[in-house]
């Protein structure tokens, strides 16, 4: 199962990152599908890791709701990107870091709050 975790955190990573390129080729459809695709795996490593629910996995997820949202206002759906936009906030709210939460880009690729 953490194997499993594990992989699904690396293709939410590809398919979250494929999701940012497609939007900004202007190929909304494909930009779509790739970040409803990591937000579903990103969503299934925190219903994994339920009683364990890392302050990078909820920023990950919080990351990939902005990207949708972002990709709907391009869209000129504004509901849509709203609410997407709103779930981002309260999740990355939830984090309860003093300051924004910052991603290391080191080895370890964690996020921590400073």
């Amino acid at each position: 199962e953490e194997i499993i975790s594990f992989v699904d955190q690396i293709r939410a990573e590809c398919f979250h990152e494929l999701g940012r390129v497609f939007r900004y080729q202007g190929s909304w459809e494909k930009s779509e599908k790739s970040l409803l695709s990591a937000l579903k795996l990103r969503n299934t490593c925190l219903i994994l890791t339920e009683g364990d629910c890392t302050l990078e996995s909820k920023f990950r997820v919080a990351d990939t709701l902005h990207e949708i949202g972002v990709l709907e206002v391009q869209k000129h759906n504004l509901e849509p990107a709203e609410s997407f936009l709103r779930q981002s906030l309260e999740l990355y709210r939830s984090l309860e870091c003093p300051t924004e939460p910052v991603l290391l880009h080191d080895n370890t690729s964690s996020i921590t709050c400073e």
